[in-house]
């Protein structure tokens, strides 16, 4: 098991019962997601600079990591030998190699008013990325073709496009109103995707009333079929 420790800038492998298992790597920001591909350990870094660290897991090499544009990665996934990961800050899904180098970028939809992509998940030769948004932008998951990923990661084509989005403030009950929904995270298994839901809505006093930091109720999960468009 390796944990992720964003506020001492490091991840650390522990047993089953927490016990630390060994050394700890350092990384350059704080770790906030991890994925494991190959004999390595992957880790999404933070602020103050973006960067994916590459943790080889039987320390046969060194750490090293790949700088990012921004300050802000919001989940990372191994799938069919690259590394996805979702940079918030300037609102893409980043294409990795297993050695670091960006394959590519492909933009997520409403790129004026911040889409804030959060969790990823991919099977088969689809990806579903969860956009968080703000009050006036995201609340979305978004279907996306990598069918051209090999071509993609051996630099001769294409990474990928996005092929439909499903408006998650037009699904019933996926938030309390006057709350949104803030899409958080992604798992696909068995044919659906499934997305952790925050359920905000405004705070109460002066110094947060212009932000969804509040439950606007419980928390939900959106149940997601995929096609052309996704629907719920």
């Amino acid at each position: 098991i390796a944990v992720a420790c964003y506020a001492t800038d490091e991840v650390v492998p522990v047993y089953a019962d927490l016990t630390v298992a060994g050394p700890s790597w350092s990384t350059p920001a704080g770790p906030g997601f991890l994925a494991a591909l190959g004999d390595s350990l992957y880790a999404a870094d933070g602020a103050p600079s973006a960067s994916v660290s590459i943790l080889p897991a039987d320390g046969s090499a060194p750490a090293s990591s790949v700088a990012l544009t921004g300050s802000d990665l919001e989940g990372i996934a191994a799938f069919n030998g690259a590394l996805l990961v979702t940079n918030a800050s300037i609102g893409t899904l980043v294409i990795l190699t297993p050695g670091g180098r960006v394959a590519g970028e492909i933009p997520m939809p409403d790129q004026s008013s911040g889409p804030n992509p959060h969790g990823v998940a991919a099977v088969g030769s689809t990806a579903w990325v969860a956009l968080y948004g703000s009050g006036s932008s995201g609340q979305a998951i978004v279907q996306i073709d990598l069918s051209g990923l090999s071509s993609c990661l051996a630099g001769s084509g294409s990474c990928g496009a996005v092929t439909g989005t499903l408006d998650l403030t037009t699904v019933s009950g996926a938030s309390t109103p006057p709350g949104l929904p803030f899409p958080t995270d992604a798992v696909a298994f068995g044919g659906k995707v499934y997305a952790t839901l925050a359920n905000l809505t405004l705070g109460d006093y002066s110094w947060d009333n212009a932000y969804y930091v509040k439950p606007a109720g419980n928390g939900k999960l959106a149940v997601v079929t995929p096609g052309t468009p996704p629907t719920a």
